[in-house]
């Protein structure tokens, strides 16, 4: 009846997997989020899962409170590279951190936000656990 081959009407959510080896390089992980992130368009949900602990440098303390609640935004198409990519407290403020670092610094804790924009027109946003 659907496209959906394990189910018997249109799925409500999307759940997409990644699977990262632990040493990925910054370069990966940002083509790796921004090409699940525009093939599926909206997910849901991306599980990012590593094979053992990814490797990142710790935050500096001042950071701490800010990371808790900071979102991850990648701007640009599939191919941008990494100065397109920022994080970005709650009030909006730009964090200084890596894209490896802050999701090194992420794991084990609960989902972050991903907003992505191709351009000033079209934007979308997902959880990445």
């Amino acid at each position: 009846k659907h496209w959906s081959l394990w189910s018997s009407r249109a799925p409500q959510r999307v759940l997409l997997w990644v699977s990262l080896y632990a040493e990925t390089e910054e370069t990966s992980l940002n083509l790796n989020l921004r090409f699940a992130g525009i093939q599926t368009r909206k997910p849901e949900e991306l599980l990012l899962a590593a094979a053992g602990s990814l490797q990142g440098t710790p935050p500096a303390p001042e950071l701490l409170p800010k990371l808790a609640d900071a979102t991850l935004h990648l701007k640009g198409q599939v191919n941008a590279v990494k100065e397109n990519v920022e994080v970005r407290s709650r009030q909006g403020e730009l964090l200084n951190i890596s894209l490896a670092d802050f999701l090194a610094w992420h794991q084990d804790k609960p989902g972050v936000v991903v907003e992505m924009s191709l351009d000033r027109s079209e934007k979308w946003s997902f959880v990445l656990f």
